[in-house]
């Protein structure tokens, strides 16, 4: 399909055409094999003056990861925990793209979703090297609150 039109196309575009299917097939490849290595549990965690954020993971498959998630406020002695199997429906798709809040610095992360009680959580995990997670939330207000939020207050980074 993309052959057919190919020689309409200036060189430039089809430069970004070739390397944008490179790409694809090499973030696929490498979120598979990645997977394979890891199969023990992962941490990650923020920490600032009130707030502590771990997520530790157990990598099941290129589209499934075991999860627990906890928050705790530790100026207010509040915490949640959430935990569960969260999956990512398309891991031979591209990776979303995030940025680092310190550095600017754009990267790669697969995105898993896990949904219960009509909370949805989303965690973006760093593709490849996996260094930095940060999770999302919708509809959580029975699992979360001001002093304990489910959102990432920062990216979370590997331990």
């Amino acid at each position: 399909m993309i052959a057919v039109g190919l020689e309409s196309l200036t060189m430039q575009t089809q430069s970004v055409l070739i390397l944008l299917l490179l790409v694809g097939t090499t973030s696929s490849q490498s979120t598979q094999s990645d997977v394979a290595e890891q199969t023990q549990s992962v941490t990650y965690q923020y920490r600032n003056d009130s707030l502590h954020q771990r997520l530790d993971i157990v990598w099941k498959s290129a589209g499934q990861i075991q999860f627990s998630y906890t928050v705790r406020n530790t100026k207010r002695n509040k915490s949640i925990s959430l935990s569960g199997i969260a999956r990512n429906p398309w891991p031979e798709f591209d990776a979303e793209i995030d940025e680092d809040d310190t550095s600017a610095e754009a990267y790669p992360s697969d995105q898993f979703f896990w949904s219960e009680n009509g909370c949805e959580v989303s965690i973006r995990i760093e593709s490849g090297r996996g260094q930095r997670a940060i999770v999302l939330g919708q509809s959580c207000s029975k699992h979360s609150s001001l002093f304990c939020p489910i959102e990432s207050v920062g990216i979370l980074r590997r331990k």
